[in-house]
């Protein structure tokens, strides 16, 4: 008899790039007030739009230099987490992550490479509508993919951060990976 390759999935995990694996909002911020002398708090965002509070063309611009990328702090030991499940081999990890370039995504993919050697890169999408992706857990910041993938998904998780403090009640609320 022949079986189904889908008999034995294991169950899939989504997890977000920016602000679940890494800083990336803290980080933006310090690199953008060291280069406009400015003083922008990270508890003042209060969504993931910066538009009323930075200019928005340094932010691009921080966002298309590599180095950004290359020297972004991780997030509560979430490569060694990350490698931990992947070890389990209980699970199937994505990372998904909204890129705005695909020099943006080399670069993710470069990181990634570097401090998760064991992750199938295939398994790195870019995606901006994460409600297109089927999975059985999404770990995420951004309310909007979590409200748009719930109907969909077994487990939707919010990491804390101050642009989500409204998040439904039902989702489980996190500070980091290790969680």
């Amino acid at each position: 008899m022949k079986q189904n390759k889908w008999f034995f999935k294991r169950p899939t995990i989504m997890i977000d790039w920016d602000d679940v694996i890494v800083e990336t909002l803290p980080y933006l911020l310090s690199v953008y007030n060291a280069m406009t002398d400015s003083n922008v708090q990270y508890e003042w965002v209060k969504q993931w739009n910066l538009n009323n509070i930075c200019d928005m063309r340094i932010i691009r611009s921080i966002f298309r230099d590599p180095d950004f990328w290359r020297n972004i702090p991780e997030k509560d030991n979430a490569f060694r987490v990350i490698q931990e499940i992947i070890n389990d081999a209980r699970y199937d990890i994505f990372i998904c992550t909204a890129c705005q370039t695909k020099q943006e995504f080399d670069m993710k993919y470069e990181v990634l490479q570097k401090h998760i050697p064991g992750f199938n890169m295939r398994k790195i999408i870019s995606l901006v509508d994460k409600d297109k992706f089927r999975a059985d857990c999404i770990v995420d910041d951004g309310l909007h993919n979590l409200d748009a993938c719930k109907p969909y998904v077994s487990h939707c998780i919010v990491m804390d951060m101050p642009h989500n403090q409204n998040a439904d009640k039902d989702y489980i609320r996190i500070k980091g990976l290790s969680e």
